[in-house]
C-alpha cells in the first residue's frame, strides 16, 4: 500500500533530481586570489606586462618587489582591472632579469568604489554582557588586512547560528 507519505518523499525526490540534472556544470577554471600568474615579456631595456582579468569582478594588481628587483614594485601602483579586462604596461627598466619569475599581489574589489553604508545587527540579543575572545588587531587570526578589525565574540555556536539566519530571512 503506497501511502500518502511515501507519495511525497518520491514527488520531493523527483523533483530534487529533476532540477540538480538540468544544472550547468561548474567551470573547470579555478581561480585563487593570491596566486596569479601574469605573461611578461622583455624586449631590449622595455618590460611588457600583460595583466588579464578573467573574473567577472573587478580585481586589483601590485608588483611585488623582491631582492633581485628591490625597486621594481615603484613601475606601477596598484592597477586596477574591471571585469574580464585587460591590458599591457610596458616600463623602460635596464638589467630586468628575464629569467626572475615577477610576482604579484592580486585583491578583489575596486578601491575607487564609493563604499555604501549600511546598518549592522549582531546575531544575538542587545542589551547583554558577552566576552570579547579576540579584538582588532589580534595575534591569533586578526592579522591580516581582512580580518585586522574583526571582534570575536565568546557565543554558544547553536544559539548564534540561529539568530543569523533569523537575522538573514527578516532582512529579506
Amino acid at each position: 500500500m503506497i501511502t500518502r507519505k511515501s507519495k511525497t518523499i518520491f514527488l520531493m525526490s523527483f523533483l530534487c533530481f529533476v532540477s540538480c540534472a538540468s544544472m550547468k556544470k561548474l567551470p573547470q577554471e579555478r581561480y585563487y586570489e593570491f596566486i596569479y600568474v601574469f605573461n611578461r615579456e622583455v624586449t631590449h631595456d622595455t618590460v611588457s606586462f600583460y595583466l588579464k582579468n578573467p573574473l567577472q569582478c573587478p580585481i586589483q594588481v601590485k608588483l611585488r618587489k623582491d631582492t633581485l628587483h628591490p625597486h621594481i614594485d615603484s613601475l606601477f601602483g596598484h592597477i586596477t582591472l574591471a571585469a574580464l579586462q585587460d591590458t599591457v604596461i610596458r616600463v623602460k627598466y635596464p638589467d630586468f632579469d628575464q629569467n626572475h619569475r615577477s610576482r604579484y599581489t592580486v585583491r578583489y574589489g575596486d578601491v575607487r568604489r564609493k563604499i555604501d553604508k549600511n546598518t549592522i545587527a549582531y546575531p544575538f540579543p542587545k542589551n547583554k554582557e558577552y566576552r570579547v575572545i579576540q579584538a582588532y588587531h589580534g595575534n591569533f587570526t586578526h592579522n591580516t588586512v581582512y580580518s585586522q578589525y574583526a571582534i570575536d565574540f565568546d557565543l554558544n555556536p547553536d544559539y548564534a547560528l540561529e539568530n543569523l539566519l533569523r537575522l538573514q530571512m527578516a532582512s529579506k
